[in-house]
C-alpha cells in the first residue's frame, strides 16, 4: 500500500528529528515533536516526568530556546550538540539517570542556572570552565569524587550544591574553589563527613556554609577566617564539640544566624555565651526542657531563639 505524501513526510520528520544516534534508540514523543513543530520559535522545552530516554541530536536547530526543563525523565547522558543552544539560560535535567555530560556543555554561553541533582554523575567535563555566565550549579545527590580543576576558572559562580555525594574528596573540592570572587553559597551536607578540612578557611567569599547531617566532631580553627560568613548549618551532627564550636564560631564578626538543629541536645556548654552579637539562633528538634530554654534565654538575651520550625538541610 502506498502511503500518502504528506503521512510520508511526518515519518520521515520523525525518523530525522528523533533518532539520538544510537542505532538501539528512537525517540517517540508527543511534546518533543510539538516543539521542534514550533522549530525557531520555541523558547522552551518543558518535558517532565515522562519516559524520555534521550535527546535527538537534531536539538541543535533549536537556536531560540532560553529554557529547558527535563526533570524526571529516563536520560542517561545529553547530547553533544546541545552545545549549540548558545541562548539557554536555564537548564534543569534533575532526577534523570544520567552519568555522561558532554565537553560541548561549555558552548552553551549564557547558562546561568543549571541543575543535575538526583543523577549518576561522578564529575564534570573540562569544558565546564567557558560557562562565564553561570551563577547556580546544583550536583546534589549524585556520585561525586573530584571536579576537574576547571570548576576554579567559573567566577561568575555564586551557588554549589553538593548534598549527598558520599565519597567527594572535599579537600581537593575547597583547594579547587578557593579562588572564586563571588562563591557565596556552599552546600556539603549529608556526605558523611567526618573532618572538615582546614582549607575551608580559604573560601573567603562564602556568606552561607551547609554542613548539616554529617558525622563532624569538630569544625577547624581555620573556619574563623571566613570573614564574609553571615550563616552557617551544623544541624544533624550529634557528635560535635560544641564548646569548641562555639568559641571559633565567635571569632567570626560577621556571623548572623547560626543553626544547631536536630542534634539531641538537652542542654548546651557556657561557651555559647559567646555567641551572643548574633542575630538568630536555630535549635529546632533538639530536646530541651522548659528551664534549660529559659535559661538559654538568660545567656543569649539580644539573640532570637528558634525552637520550633522546619528543619533546614
Amino acid at each position: 500500500m502506498r502511503l500518502p505524501i504528506k503521512i510520508k513526510s511526518v515519518l520521515l520528520l520523525s525518523l530525522v528529528y528523533f533518532s539520538c544516534g544510537r542505532s538501539s534508540c528512537q525517540i517517540s514523543n508527543d511534546q518533543l515533536n510539538q516543539v521542534f513543530y514550533q522549530g525557531m520559535k520555541a523558547t522552551t522545552l518543558n518535558i517532565q516526568n515522562s519516559d524520555l530516554g534521550c535527546l535527538p541530536i537534531k536539538i541543535k536547530e533549536l537556536k531560540n530556546l532560553e529554557s529547558i526543563l527535563l526533570k524526571g525523565n529516563q536520560l542517561t547522558t545529553l547530547p553533544k550538540q546541545i552545545g549549540s543552544l548558545k541562548k539557554v539560560t536555564y537548564m534543569s535535567v534533575m532526577e534523570n539517570k544520567i552519568s555522561d555530560v558532554p565537553n560541548a556543555i561549555g558552548n552553551m554561553a549564557s547558562l546561568e542556572h543549571l541543575d543535575f541533582d538526583i543523577n549518576k554523575l561522578t564529575t564534570l567535563p573540562k569544558g565546564i570552565r567557558k560557562l562565564k555566565k553561570l551563577q547556580y550549579l546544583n550536583l546534589n545527590q549524585n556520585d561525586i569524587l573530584i571536579l576537574p580543576k576547571e570548576i576554579g576558572k567559573i567566577n561568575s559562580l555564586k551557588e554549589l550544591y553538593l548534598l549527598g555525594n558520599k565519597h567527594l574528596n572535599v579537600r581537593d573540592l575547597l583547594l579547587k574553589i578557593n579562588k572564586l570572587p563571588q562563591l557565596e553559597k556552599l552546600y556539603l551536607s549529608e556526605i558523611e563527613m567526618k573532618d572538615l578540612p582546614r582549607e575551608i578557611g580559604q573560601v573567603k567569599s562564602l556568606r552561607l556554609l551547609y554542613l548539616s547531617s554529617n558525622k563532624l566532631q569538630k569544625i577547624p580553627q581555620e573556619i574563623s577566617d571566613l570573614h564574609n560568613l553571615e550563616y552557617i548549618n551544623l544541624g544533624n551532627n550529634p557528635d560535635l564539640d560544641f564548646s569548641s564550636t562555639c568559641i571559633i564560631l565567635s571569632k567570626i564578626p560577621s556571623l548572623k544566624r547560626v543553626y544547631f538543629g536536630n542534634n539531641n541536645l538537652n542542654t548546651l556548654p557556657d561557651e555559647i555565651r559567646l555567641l551572643g552579637n548574633i542575630e538568630t539562633l536555630f535549635l529546632i528538634g533538639n530536646n530541651f526542657s522548659g528551664t534549660e530554654i529559659e535559661n538559654l534565654r538568660i545567656k543569649l538575651p539580644n539573640v532570637n531563639i528558634e525552637f520550633e520550625g522546619y528543619t533546614q538541610r
